[in-house]
């Protein structure tokens, strides 16, 4: 036997020479390379073979996915060698080229009459010039002849070149293959045929016309055009030839290894054993297999659930999930496990095959056929699946015989996963439908996203694919359906629990895989199966009579019933009314109108009957029917109790399949095209706008009538117009299905945008509305500017709403120290110095803690006159009432009024008595005292005007938690006046004296709570002692809101203990405790939210919860306290409205917490039942205000926001606080929005002073 041993002669001719020979090594070589190319698809742009993934591959290696016919035929008709491969890359482009070679205009010189000469050049000059004679005439006329330029279209060119010599080169090689393959390849195989045609072509005038190629770089023709590009590839692949085949020959072990390591995962997996899935890459001319997620390995690894099997040159090692590993080695002649020659040869294809089939034996003893579900082989006329359920069930009409009816389950779960490494962007698509199992996440380096049908057409909120992969997917799941079915017409039924909108994309991808997509309605299939089953015979419809499909979602989280009205008459266009018991095509004379289903979520099945009858009350044209059917084949309901209420009800508890009915439908449409066999009855579709605080709807559809035909748009009249808001650069309107309180809010809203947006004014459009059968979208809608010419027309584009996108308050800025410098007053317009004013109040402060310790001070509002009881003797008339007269310094005189609070203080037996006066007021050195005390003590009326000089400048400047001691550019007089003052602070709180005045420690407390870190040296000390103490609410309003004021600054960033301590201790709001205590401590958390952006994040979803809850039924118990005084009389007042404003405030804050994540977002998302009832009680409680006879139109009060201020601009706007919120709780973005530029619980601007009393 010739075994070739001589490594340095082997080629491709040697090669050949030994096939003839039938030497065992070249055969085995060649089936080697046969097999290779017949299990690869190839990428016809570059040759190279595509990705592909383990599960696919093996059923390929294994024969259960079979070759179609094209590659059955090749297969039977050819040998897949080097030579073949590289043929069928570039044979179409080949057969092109030697059909319509590239030509180009060639010039040359040729000797022609002069009258025939175009073109003469330096040559032809030349060649005149050398005849005899003195002029040009007398040259030419010795030879009437001349060298002329002639042009003319040739293919003598670089790539033509190149492609000849290759051809040449080419056709050897054929020739001797075709010698050698004259008893392995069929006389009509393709490089038979393509080998004569280059023979003819090397043969003609044209290729004689071609010159020779001279071995130069090639051109950019030969390197991009896509035919002579795979002229040159096949050029350099001629030249690797020989070099390819003494590779594959030295390393037929390595190869040989190869094939047995995938033959024998390719029957486990046919057995049934559960082989990973994952995307492999191939390497042709290297044989290579190479699994991408262990690519990082020094050899192929492929895992399984109980082993795995690495490959590493020839060797094979089986890693069992328990017990020892073994090793195989695989030599051409031989095979060696654990260092033992086996018995038996090893030198055909035949024996590598029983060599697989021994070690998938005993790697795994399942024995399980498996199998893949066949598609139609037959070209299908139409087919109609219903996508309500899996197994997809369907009815299938062949072309050739259009009244047979097939039915075949689409039962394979289309999945599709999505592989994409740390280090890269591109990602692998990978089907996983029919995979024994499949990776789950992530498997080294790579992750994995996985992705059903479900998932991608019936808009999942579970995934988080991108748009892209999601369109990837839904394309290849398409493609699959089609494959499988073999047909260009689809009827594909949805559920009708499903909204319109959600379904664009299985439109989209329907319409593109399939040239004719129809959707159709679960209900319209389930009512034609009805339609021609026995139980309708018996029946005996007839018209305005209903039919009420019952449908549930697989999670039973969603119930629907469909009215659907039979209808035994069509009016056509003309008017015409036709009776369809004319058309005996269609059966029993009628047709079906789908009307809008009744969707119930969470249903309870006890209950079906009450969602019957309810449904069945309230369905339009029912008072015209006189018979009722219920139709259900849900199980769910089987046992319920339905008692129908009259005898034309009837109930069929009965599986309709509702595929069979859709077919049955375009069998009918199809023998009576002119009257379409069921209409749609449009739900009502609104437009939610929120305007003035109150919710606004504009029909879109009204309830219009269409007709499933493609491609036609039909018009939808609607008469209003809208007025679109200026300064908005883009308009989202949130969508509403249904009427009143059964409408239901989508997740879906209608955007526009526009190039000539945000409009400088508002504009007023009339809306134009279109639908059209099976598009993408069916509902078109334009708004077109009645006298505007802003704009032709904009297109509304609907788009499911991003719920991490809807509007939230902004935070107020943080303010610089120019700002605090010239601060303009909103009303009056002028400007103050908060920064002087400040430092006013520090040293104002420090003065007090000076005149309260006996200590020298300037302040003159501290002065104050002593004494005794015994000098108000002499009493004076002075402007008509009687004062006491008191000689002082300086020849004033003090008039002390003889009114109780003097009286008061004698009759209590005081020795001496304090009092002040106003020096700036004062009539011919006579002054009225004010302030009077007994003994030398302070007066509380001294300190009256103390909120309104202390609060409102400090409040802006500490505002967003600022530490002004920590702050480079904070002014140096202020650090020093404050440092002054945080002592005096200290001193003063603790002083009895100034706790005897609560209004003056109570403010001083405020100041330095809210102070923050500045100020919380002096403020814990205090705050600890009040939390020790049992806590009462205050009975004077001043005082609670001071409390009130003091907590809620005084929590800052809850950074402390103490500061935690009274965080938690507001947040906790027990149900058990009293509602004036729950208000008071939602007060505090509204001014604490509003003062530190960062604060809201220390609240858990769980917490947040609760506190919305608690947020919910105070606005509630307001109202309801509100209504109760209108009642008694009670006049409205800002101190009233308090309470309420601060916990719209609270809520306010809240909506912040969307941006903190999903749990946050779905709490305080639109669609959360809780949100649509507040938004209900805010319109409720807004709406009443605006109608209360309590309410004085000239005082102009309303319920604005106490503690954020807008930015001015906005003020302008008609809308208010609550409009604002309302927009904010409803996620609508059609107004532009204001920005909150202050949080601060006093203005100094709008504070009015009311009594107790009030």
């Amino acid at each position: 036997m010739l075994l070739l041993e001589d490594k340095r002669t082997i080629d491709y001719q040697i090669f050949l020479d030994s096939l003839k020979g039938k030497n065992p090594k070249p055969v085995l070589l060649l089936q080697l390379r046969n097999w290779f190319f017949s299990v690869l698809k190839f990428d016809p742009n570059t040759g190279d073979p595509l990705l592909s993934d383990i599960t696919s591959f093996l059923d390929k290696v294994s024969g259960v996915i079979p070759f179609n016919k094209e590659e059955l035929e090749e297969t039977n008709n050819n040998k897949f060698d080097w030579l073949y491969k590289s043929l069928s890359y570039n044979r179409r482009s080949l057969l092109y080229l030697l059909e319509s070679p590239r030509n180009e205009i060639i010039r040359s010189h040729e000797r022609m009459n002069i009258y025939q000469a175009r073109e003469i050049d330096s040559a032809g000059i030349m060649e005149i010039s050398r005849r005899p004679g003195r002029t040009v005439k007398e040259k030419v006329a010795v030879k009437p002849t001349i060298l002329a330029v002639k042009r003319e279209q040739g293919a003598d060119t670089l790539e033509n070149r190149l492609l000849k010599k290759y051809l040449i080169r080419l056709v050897n090689v054929l020739d001797e293959r075709q010698k050698c393959f004259d008893e392995l390849e069929n006389e009509d195989s393709t490089l038979s045929r393509l080998y004569s045609v280059i023979r003819r072509w090397l043969k003609s005038e044209e290729a004689d016309r071609i010159g020779k190629w001279q071995n130069l770089p090639p051109n950019n023709i030969l390197l991009h055009d896509k035919n002579y590009r795979k002229i040159w590839r096949g050029w350099q692949f001629l030249l690797d030839l020989d070099e390819m085949v003494l590779n594959d020959w030295n390393n037929i072990d390595r190869l040989l290894s190869v094939y047995i390591f995938w033959k024998t995962l390719s029957i486990l997996q046919g057995k049934g054993s559960k082989i990973l899935q994952s995307p492999l890459k191939f390497d042709y001319n290297k044989f290579e297999i190479c699994n991408i997620p262990f690519e990082s390995a020094n050899c192929v690894r492929v895992e399984a659930e109980e082993y795995a099997l690495e490959i590493n040159s020839n060797k094979i090692t089986v890693i069992p999930k328990e017990g020892k590993e073994h090793i195989i080695e695989i030599q051409f002649d031989k095979l060696i496990i654990e260092n033992k020659v086996m018995p038996g040869a090893l030198v055909t294809l035949s024996d590598a095959d029983n060599v697989s089939l021994k070690l998938a034996n005993s790697i795994d003893k399942i024995s399980e056929n498996r199998t893949i579900p066949a598609g139609f082989e037959e070209e299908q006329k139409y087919t109609a699946i219903n996508f309500s359920e899996f197994p997809y069930k369907s009815v299938s009409v062949s072309v050739s015989n259009t009244d047979n009816f097939e039915s075949r389950d689409f039962s394979t779960s289309l999945i599709r996963q999505f592989w994409t490494a740390n280090t890269e962007t591109d990602w692998i698509n990978l089907e996983t439908s029919n995979s024994p199992a499949s990776y789950s996440e992530r498997v080294n380096d790579i992750k994995i996203e996985t992705v059903s049908f479900e998932d991608v057409f019936f808009d999942s909120e579970e995934h988080m694919l991108s748009e892209e992969k999601l369109s990837s997917a839904a394309y290849d799941f398409m493609n699959s359906i089609r494959d499988f079915y073999n047909t260009n017409t689809l009827y594909y039924l949805l559920p009708d629990y499903l909204e319109d909108f959600s379904l664009s994309r299985i439109r989209s991808t329907a319409n593109t895989v399939f040239p004719s997509a129809n959707p159709v309605p679960s209900s319209i299939g389930t009512v034609f199966a009805f339609h021609k089953s026995e139980e309708f015979k018996d029946l005996s419809l007839s018209g305005d009579d209903f039919a009420f499909v019952i449908e549930r979602s697989n999670d039973n989280s969603v119930f629907s019933i469909t009215p659907i009205q039979v209808k035994t008459t069509f009016e056509l266009s003309n008017r015409k009314i036709l009776s369809l018991s004319d058309y005996p095509e269609i059966p029993y004379g009628i047709r079906w109108e789908h009307h809008p289903s009744v969707i119930i979520e969470n249903y309870n099945p006890s209950k079906v009957m009450d969602y019957i009858k309810s449904t069945v009350s309230e369905t339009e044209g029912i008072e015209k029917a006189g018979k009722i059917v219920i139709i259900s084949g849900q199980k769910s309901i089987e046992n319920a109790r339905l008692e129908l209420p009259a005898d034309n009800w009837f109930f069929f508890n009965k599986s309709f399949e509702a595929s069979d009915g859709a077919a049955f439908c375009a069998y009918i449409q199809e023998k009576v095209k002119e009257i379409p066999m069921w209409v749609e009855h449009l739900p009502n579709l609104q437009m939610s706008v929120i305007q003035n605080g109150m919710r606004d709807f504009i029909s879109l559809t009204n309830g219009k009538t269409v007709l499933p035909i493609r491609g036609r748009a039909q018009e939808l009249y609607i008469s209003r117009e809208f007025t679109l808001n200026k300064n908005v650069p883009e308009y989202h309107f949130r969508l509403v299905r249904g009427d009143g309180e059964k409408s239901s809010a989508l997740k879906y809203e209608a955007y526009l945008s526009n190039t000539a947006f945000p409009l400088k004014n508002n504009v007023t459009c009339k809306l134009q509305m279109n639908y059209t059968y099976g598009k993408e979208q069916p509902f078109d809608l334009y708004f077109v500017p009645v006298s505007s010419s802003n704009f032709v027309r904009a297109k509304v584009e609907w788009k499911k709403i991003d719920e991490a996108s809807f509007p939230v308050p902004n935070f107020p800025p943080l303010r610089n120290w120019t700002e605090f410098i010239k601060w303009e007053n909103v009303k009056t317009k002028k400007i103050n110095n908060l920064v002087d004013w400040t430092n006013r109040n520090f040293i104002y402060i420090d003065e007090l803690q000076k005149f309260c310790t006996g200590e020298k001070f300037e302040a003159k509002e501290f002065a104050r006159y002593t004494i005794k009881i015994d000098l108000c003797r002499e009493v004076i008339l002075f402007d008509g009432k009687k004062y006491y007269q008191i000689h002082i310094e300086n020849n004033k005189i003090a008039l002390l009024s003889l009114t109780p609070p003097l009286m008061n203080l004698i009759r209590d037996g005081n020795t001496e008595i304090s009092f002040s006066l106003n020096l700036k007021k004062g009539v011919n050195n006579f002054y009225i005292a004010y302030g009077l005390t007994g003994g030398k003590s302070l007066a509380r009326v001294i300190f009256k005007g103390l909120p309104g000089l202390l609060r409102f400048p400090t409040m802006q400047i500490w505002n967003n938690r600022r530490t002004i001691s920590q702050e480079e550019d904070t002014p140096i007089e202020l650090i020093n006046t404050m440092n002054n003052a945080t002592r005096a602070l200290g001193d003063l709180l603790s002083n009895e004296q100034v706790k005897q005045i609560p209004i003056l420690w109570n403010e001083l407390m405020l100041l330095a709570c809210i102070m923050h870190d500045d100020g919380k040296s002096v403020s814990e000390e205090f705050i600890i002692e009040k939390l020790n103490q049992k806590f009462e609410i205050p009975q004077r309003w001043q005082d609670k809101e001071l409390q009130i004021f003091q907590f809620g600054y005084f929590i800052d960033n809850a950074e402390s203990d103490i500061q935690k301590k009274v965080f938690a201790w507001a947040l906790n709001e027990n149900g058990d405790i009293e509602y004036e205590v729950c208000s008071f401590k939602l007060q505090i958390l509204t001014i604490a939210l509003w003062r530190n952006e960062q604060l809201l994040q220390e609240i858990s979803s769980e917490r947040m919860k609760l506190l919305f809850d608690t947020v919910s039924y105070a606005v509630e118990q307001e109202y309801i306290q509100l209504k109760a005084l209108q009642t008694k009389g009670k006049k409205l007042s800002n101190r009233l409205l308090s309470p309420l404003r601060s916990h719209l405030e609270l809520l306010c804050a809240l909506i912040r917490s969307r941006q903190l994540g999903k749990e946050y977002q779905m709490l305080f998302s639109p669609f959360n039942p809780s949100i649509k009832m507040i938004i209900s009680k805010i319109e409720k409680i807004n709406t009443w205000l605006k109608k209360s006879e309590w309410v004085n139109p000239d005082s102009k009060k309303e319920l604005y926001a106490r503690q954020i201020k807008f930015t001015s601009s906005d003020s302008d706007a008609n809308n208010s606080f609550l409009d604002y919120l309302l927009l904010w709780l409803d996620g609508e973005k059609s107004t532009e929005m204001p920005k909150i530029e202050s949080a601060t619980s006093d203005n100094s601007e709008e504070e009015s002073t009311e009594s107790d009393e009030e």
